[in-house]
């Protein structure tokens, strides 16, 4: 949903479903956010008309930020009607190449770009503006139109834009008393405060709703910038964390990143994706589960996907081996077989008969039981040594005898 390719910055289309319900003060806002929170931004209005522009009254009112008009019409009136009476017509591809050129030429994680008037509102050319920038692929946002009647303008909006496969992320409203619960049904929407009658100054009201446009920015960061501040990977410092390579899509035993390169999958994504990716017949088997049933709990049901996967465990097992428990990955089997044995000498009476023997140099997973039959000194986990129930350690399968032996009281 990106003008540009890469997930490291992004390009946020803002429409109205009407002129003057605040598409500027939402843009003002979200730029001061981005300001605060040391995001690069920049605002571009491709088409305005008037001598009085938003480009200024951002400026005026704390946006600041690069800013740049990119067609301007000294005559307050629509854009078509303002290039006929200045005699200078822009057609709908300039219009597109040179947004696309400004766009692309900067260095900004966060473009906004304001539309003129209402969603259907026309061109210099005469078009429909969501027509013309439905070419651009770019994600949106709807500001609704709050004043008495206003609901229904909003979702014909919305409604206009879904119909030209544009589909806005949110739908925010600056004060009044719009009823939203029929379009929360439909996409998220943010109700923001009535604003301060004019002229007061805005400065108190946007300070009021800091954590709000704090929000609507979070929502609005490139992919990769958002991971970077918001999401904490496994094996990575929350603190100074490392760049993370976005991933555009997988097959067979190759990961494409968002950048275009191609990279091999050396470990099976974790030991997870042993015969490759994207898979027929496992593709085919997942769709066709999908269908039927997603997922359903498996205490106190069955199913026949489970029972079939059963039969076949229960064949290739030795004799002795002829229950199943299945679990959701490799470290939540070790810490429930751990939990079994346990279990099992509580049963017989002798809880003492709780303690483990686990070679050294082994690595189980990371959940709590798990780690605790890790190697003490050299595995990951040594940080949580103090913390993890103590078990038996030995170096070869040659002396777990001797270690049975010695330690019976306590080893389940």
């Amino acid at each position: 949903m990106f003008l540009r390719s890469s997930k490291r910055w992004v390009s946020v289309m803002v429409y109205g479903a009407n002129t003057d319900i605040g598409k500027t003060v939402v843009g003002c806002g979200v730029v001061q956010a981005a300001l605060r929170n040391n995001v690069k931004v920049g605002y571009v209005k491709p088409v305005q008309t008037g001598e009085e522009t938003d480009e200024q009254w951002l400026g005026a009112n704390g946006g600041v930020c690069r800013r740049k008009t990119l067609f301007s019409f000294k005559e307050p009136c629509s854009p078509h009607l303002a290039a006929i009476m200045e005699g200078r017509m822009v057609t709908d591809d300039e219009l597109v190449s040179t947004l696309q050129q400004e766009i692309a030429g900067n260095t900004d994680d966060l473009t906004l770009i304001e539309t003129a008037g209402g969603v259907l509102s026309p061109t210099p050319s005469a078009s429909l503006q969501a027509d013309v920038y439905a070419k651009l692929n770019i994600k949106t946002v709807l500001i609704g139109d709050p004043k008495l009647g206003g609901i229904s303008a909003t979702l014909c909006a919305l409604e206009s834009l879904r119909a030209r496969g544009i589909h806005p992320s949110a739908v925010i409203f600056v004060g009044g008393h719009a009823n939203t619960d029929s379009l929360e049904k439909l996409v998220k929407v943010v109700n923001l405060p009535e604003l301060p009658p004019q002229p007061v100054p805005l400065k108190e009201w946007y300070a009021a709703n800091e954590d709000a446009f704090d929000a609507i920015l979070r929502n609005m960061l490139p992919d990769e910038l958002f991971d970077a501040r918001h999401i904490w990977h496994p094996y990575t410092s929350m603190a100074r964390p490392k760049r993370m390579y976005m991933v555009e899509s997988c097959d067979g035993c190759s990961i494409k990143l968002a950048d275009g390169r191609v990279l091999v999958d050396g470990m099976a994504s974790w030991w997870s994706a042993i015969h490759g990716y994207n898979v027929p017949e496992l593709k085919a088997a997942l769709c066709a589960q999908i269908e039927k049933m997603p997922h359903v709990m498996f205490g106190g049901l069955t199913h026949a996907p489970a029972v079939n996967l059963s039969r076949i465990l229960v064949d290739i097992t030795p004799k002795g081996l002829e229950c199943v428990f299945l679990c959701d990955s490799g470290s939540v089997s070790v810490d429930a077989a751990l939990k079994m044995c346990v279990q099992y000498w509580v049963g017989r009476g002798q809880p003492a008969k709780n303690k483990m023997i686990s070679l050294r140099r082994g690595y189980h997973g990371d959940t709590w039981g798990a780690m605790s039959v890790c190697d003490p000194i050299n595995s990951m986990h040594k940080l949580f040594e103090g913390i993890l129930k103590k078990h038996i350690f030995i170096d070869s399968v040659g002396e777990l005898e001797a270690a049975l032996e010695l330690n019976d009281g306590e080893v389940a």
